[in-house]
């Protein structure tokens, strides 16, 4: 199977984990818990705040970063993520580099 990167998001309990899980399991993919990963910046949440952009845009960064560093490792990646702020940008990047449709 060739490597792919897929992003699940949409608001909470939509079902993004467990379809990332199913992902996991079923046709060896990477989870990358975008939420989780965020937590650095965001450890008490507030992340659709105004005064907060700058550091959603890091995040945004890092979580980037680090899909496709397990990308090149040759992983298939599955980035399971509520995105807050500039959302197209998010994806924009991701299908840039991916070339994800």
């Amino acid at each position: 199977m060739a490597k792919k990167v897929i992003i699940l998001t949409g608001p909470g309990g939509a079902g993004k984990t467990t379809i990332a899980k199913l992902l996991v399991r079923n046709h060896d993919f990477v989870l990358l818990d975008g939420d989780k990963e965020d937590a650095e910046f965001f450890p008490e949440g507030k992340h659709w705040l105004p005064e907060n952009l700058a550091k959603l845009h890091k995040s945004h960064n890092k979580i980037f970063k680090k899909a496709k560093e397990k990308f090149n490792k040759g992983e298939s990646v599955v980035v399971d993520y509520i995105i807050f702020g500039h959302y197209l940008e998010f994806i924009a990047k991701f299908k840039k580099e991916f070339e994800i449709v």
